[in-house]
């Protein structure tokens, strides 16, 4: 697993981007919506996007299923892969849509990303603490905290 885990992550760096997103700032929270449902328009036999909540202050809690039949529960291994449970860790929330884009755009052309899409259900969840993350409002992430809205750390030390 720890190798899959690494070829994943190796994969966002080595494909061209599929979507409108620039990779040179932090997504308003705005801007992460469009770009997930981008994904979804865009490669729609590739990529279905799941509303599986909402944060304590109503902001949506996706998940991006990827797969060479997506709207089908094949027999494949499964991968989650999820960030920003800490709500001040948002580089990983970057990573994670930046590999949903590499992924979709590599599909068919980079025997990699084909091959890990054609033999693997790949979930995909961004941010998982959009409240922590957009403390300070839906438009900056200036104000960012560890913590949910309810003050509740998501993933505590053990």
């Amino acid at each position: 697993m720890k190798r899959l885990i690494g070829i994943l992550a190796v994969t966002c760096f080595f494909s061209s981007p599929l979507v409108s997103q620039t990779w040179d700032k932090y997504p308003m929270y705005e801007e992460y919506l469009s770009t997930i449902e981008e994904f979804q328009a865009n490669y729609p036999e590739l990529c279905k996007i799941y509303e599986i909540g909402e944060s304590v202050q109503g902001r949506k809690l996706l998940v991006a299923k990827i797969s060479d039949n997506v709207e089908t529960d094949e027999k494949e291994p499964g991968f989650l892969c999820h960030a920003a449970m800490h709500g001040d860790e948002l580089l990983g929330y970057m990573l994670m849509q930046r590999l949903i884009d590499s992924l979709l755009a590599g599909y068919g052309t980079d025997p990699l990303c084909t091959k890990l899409v054609d033999n693997i259900e790949i979930y995909i969840a961004p941010l998982v603490n959009p409240d922590g993350a957009y403390y300070g409002g839906n438009g900056t992430v200036t104000k960012a905290r560890r913590v949910n809205a309810n003050g509740v750390d998501l993933l505590p030390e053990l």
